[in-house]
This record gives C-alpha cells, sequence and structure tokens, in this order.
C-alpha cells in the first residue's frame, strides 16, 4: 500500500473573476459536488476569502498515478466549456451559472474535453480550462502530461492551479514544488494562499519548503499566516524546525491564526499533549529566510 496524501479540495482552487478578456465575474463561485464546499478564492478583487481547511480535516485521498487520458471527449462537455467561455467573454452571470452546473454534474468526464483548452493560445481558455481540472484534483490525472508545460505558463494563475493538480498525483517532479514555493511570493494574495496549501500535499519535499513557510508565518496579511500553520502541520515531523516560529503565533491577534498555530505545536511537537496549552514562546528570534 502506498502513502496517503491529502488533498486539500476546492481550497486548491484559484478561481477567476474578472478575466483577460474583458469578461465579468461570475455570480456564483465554481464549486464540485464531490468535494468540501469551502469557497475558493477568485482571481479579482473584490474577491471571497478563501478559508482555511479546518486543521484536524481527515479528508485523505491515496495519490494516484499520472496517466494518459484515452476518452474521447463528450460532445457534452465540449459544448458546456465552449458556453462558460462564451458567457465569461460577454460578461452573463446568467450563462456563465448554467455552464458551470452542467460541467460540475459531468464531473471526471470533463477531462477528455478539457486537455485540448490547455494549449491554447487564448489565456482566458487555458485559465478556465485548468481551474475546472484544479477542482477535480486526483481525478484530473488524465491531464497529467497537458498540464506539466503550464508550470512555466504567462498566467500565475494557470501556473498556481496546474501545480496544484499535480501534487495530488504521485510523484510530483522537482518543477512542481519549485513552481509553488516561487508563488508563494507572488503580489496577488489568493495565489499565494493556494500556492501554500497545495504544498500540504507534499511531505515528501518538507525540508524543501518549510524555509519558505516559516517566513510566511510572520506575514503581515492573517490569511498567509494561518495557510502556514496549517500547511506546517500536515507536513509532519521534518517541520518541527517551525516550532519556533508556530509558538510565535499563539499570541496572534487573528483567532485562526492562533488556532491554526495551536494545532500544529501539538502535532509537531511530541511532549504536547492535545490537551496541554503550549508555552508561548517570547524572544526575538528571527524566522527563518527562504532560499535566496
Amino acid at each position: 500500500m502506498g502513502c496517503q496524501r491529502r488533498w486539500i479540495g476546492s481550497a486548491t482552487v484559484l478561481l477567476l473573476g474578472t478575466l483577460g478578456c474583458g469578461g465579468q465575474a461570475p455570480s456564483q463561485p465554481v464549486t464540485t459536488a464531490t468535494q468540501p464546499a469551502e469557497a475558493p478564492a477568485t482571481k479579482a478583487s473584490p474577491a471571497p476569502m478563501l478559508p482555511a481547511m479546518a486543521a484536524d480535516s481527515e479528508s485523505l485521498l491515496r495519490p494516484v498515478p499520472a496517466t494518459t487520458g484515452n476518452r474521447a471527449p463528450s460532445r457534452e462537455a465540449v459544448d458546456a466549456f465552449a458556453k462558460l467561455l462564451a458567457a465569461a467573454e460577454s460578461g452573463s452571470p446568467e450563462e456563465w451559472t448554467a455552464a458551470e452546473t452542467k460541467l460540475r454534474e459531468l464531473g471526471s468526464s470533463i477531462v477528455p474535453a478539457l486537455i485540448p483548452a490547455l494549449s491554447q493560445p487564448e489565456p482566458m481558455a487555458r485559465e478556465m480550462a485548468v481551474m475546472f481540472l484544479a477542482q477535480l484534483g486526483p481525478e484530473a490525472a488524465p491531464a497529467a502530461t497537458a498540464l506539466a508545460p503550464l508550470l512555466a505558463d504567462s498566467s500565475p494563475f494557470v501556473q498556481v492551479n496546474a501545480a496544484a493538480v499535480l501534487t495530488t498525483l504521485e510523484n510530483p517532479s522537482p518543477v512542481v514544488i519549485e513552481t509553488l514555493v516561487g508563488l508563494i511570493d507572488h503580489p496577488d494574495q489568493n495565489v499565494r494562499i493556494t500556492a501554500i496549501n497545495a504544498l500540504s500535499n507534499v511531505p515528501a519535499a518538507a525540508a524543501t519548503v518549510v524555509a519558505s513557510l516559516n517566513r510566511c508565518l510572520s506575514d503581515e496579511q492573517p490569511q498567509i499566516r494561518q495557510a502556514a500553520a496549517s500547511t506546517l502541520s500536515r507536513l509532519g515531523p521534518a517541520a518541527a524546525a517551525s516550532l519556533p516560529g508556530l509558538r510565535s503565533l499563539l499570541n496572534d491577534a487573528d483567532p485562526s491564526v492562533k488556532e491554526a498555530a495551536l494545532f500544529a505545536v501539538r502535532v509537531l511537537d511530541p511532549a504536547t499533549s492535545g490537551d496541554d496549552s503550549p508555552a508561548v514562546t517570547t524572544s526575538a528570534e528571527a524566522p527563518v529566510s527562504g532560499p535566496q
């Protein structure tokens, strides 16, 4: 039996609001019926907040192998995706909702219809396709080969969603991890949160990402601090070096940050039981800097 990997569900997904070709934000964010109904982030402001995944979530999935899709795309999926693009371009919330509802109903059967869009020259087509694939997580495995080149896409939204999908598959390449670590410092907060959350899928890479996540523990944005603490709690013993930074958050002004930090300390410090309240570290120890 292989190891188990946590997939963070729709928290992985960076959805799009105002799109590159002038489309308007859809009326509702896209969610999947089979995954936790967490409101995903959007591309543009104003954006709904990306809620952190519950630190004690048990939504574990086994990693699946990357496969090559060999199914022919269904006419229903092709038509629904075409209507979604048209709705985004025209700014029609009603048409968008109808199209995304249809794609959601079709589930993983949409993957063959989305793969060709990943190589389209128009950024909107790539962004929309990878957005839906990211919601499918491991079920998007047939698109793995087509997703790999998108790690160098001109759109950071394509990059982060492509990398997030690939972390749910077996043996993601070092380039996937490097892409996510690089996006931790992206100017868009939602891109950063999505990248941080996706790193929780790859505990085997903990040794190379802990320093960057530690740096996020002192970020000025509470959502970044919370996401970093939650991801560190899932990376296992290799993240024990983050304990000083996590303990410094036990007095954080944001309750959600405190909660995530407390859970992480209890997970990473074997001397702390679930009933204990970890002592707060008051030293002014500087957070560990990320790789140069």
